[in-house]
């Protein structure tokens, strides 16, 4: 077996994917932005959500159910769309990804009940 060796000018540069680097990014911080926002806005969604008036143990139950659904659906986000990206690549994951949680934060806007909260969260 013989072995070549290639002057240092003929190798090629590695492309680095940094439009993907920027989604990630950006991703991760409204994640991380989201989650901790929802405490503060909890106080005055609930009691909308219920119909009137919230105490503190409504308040507290909810708030938690709705901090777990968070992050079970990141866990089941991060199990499910591994192999889904080893299928159609790791960009298009991380934009459908993307995408699914966004607009699942945007559609919590406009939830009639703490049931949907909780699903749109997850």
């Amino acid at each position: 077996m013989e072995t070549i060796q290639m002057p240092v000018s003929q190798e090629q540069p590695i492309k680095l994917p940094w439009g993907a680097f920027a989604l990630c990014m950006v991703a991760y911080l409204f994640g991380g932005t989201a989650s901790t926002l929802m405490a503060t806005y909890l106080p005055v969604a609930i009691p909308q959500l219920l119909g009137g008036q919230a105490s503190a143990d409504e308040l507290g139950e909810i708030g938690a159910w709705v901090s777990a659904a968070f992050l079970y659906g990141w866990m089941i986000g991060g199990l499910l769309f591994g192999p889904l990206a080893d299928r159609i690549g790791r960009v298009r994951a991380l934009v459908v990804a993307t995408g699914l949680c966004g607009g699942a934060m945007l559609a919590t806007a406009f939830t009639p009940n703490e049931y949907v909260l909780l699903l749109l969260r997850a």
